[in-house]
């Protein structure tokens, strides 16, 4: 089988914070386990080492199938499921009003849904695997260094397939047009790619 692909895409989870909240910035990987992993027991900010102050640890989620939920349960727990504390909401507008009232909440979103909500809310950085505190962007999402909440979306063919070159041309002529690239935009909580990544793509494999 010879198997191309190529990046549709990026899906990216952000940790979202009031914009009262002066003091939460960063959270490494064993962080993150340790405050919403399967196993955690922190209840509090204060038992998390930060001011009592800040009260009840909070989480808050969203219900929706979109597949950002289940992505941060298998980076922190492996698939086994969150912290205790985890508040699962009916969708996300409902998370950003749940965090401009709870100064002390996190909230776990697609990174395009925050965008639309920036005005009321910031971001966490993630120290990753490079210990680096990185802040979710596009430019760190697409180049992989905002890990490990962020990962690139590929598309598959077999060069050879079934019917040969006019099945693949019809299928990739489908997936770069605008009907196939809408299943990987902002509109479902993907970052999208930018219009030069698609008319390279398009020029590669003389799609329309």
């Amino acid at each position: 089988i010879d198997v191309a692909g190529f990046v549709i895409g990026w899906q990216a989870v952000v940790l979202a914070v009031s914009q009262e909240n002066s003091f939460l910035e960063c959270l490494s990987l064993d962080e993150l386990v340790t405050l919403f992993g399967a196993d955690a027991g922190i209840a509090t900010w204060r038992a998390f080492g930060t001011s009592d102050s800040q009260g009840a640890l909070a989480f808050f989620v969203s219900s929706a199938p979109d597949g950002g939920y289940e992505y941060f349960n298998e980076v922190v727990s492996g698939g086994e499921g969150t912290s205790f504390i985890t508040q699962f909401l009916d969708d996300r507008t409902a998370i950003v009003n749940a965090l401009v009232d709870n100064p002390g909440a996190v909230g776990l979103l697609t990174a395009v849904d925050y965008a639309a909500n920036s005005d009321q809310l910031r971001t966490l950085a993630i120290a990753g695997n490079s210990g680096t505190c990185v802040q979710p962007t596009r430019s760190t999402i697409e180049d992989g260094s905002y890990e490990p909440l962020s990962r690139p979306l590929y598309l598959y063919f077999d060069v050879d397939g079934p019917a040969n070159t006019p099945l693949i041309d019809a299928f990739l002529s489908y997936m770069l047009g605008t009907e196939g690239l809408s299943l990987f935009t902002e509109a479902v909580g993907y970052v999208s790619l930018t219009d030069d990544d698609i008319e390279a793509l398009r020029t590669r494999y003389d799609a329309p």
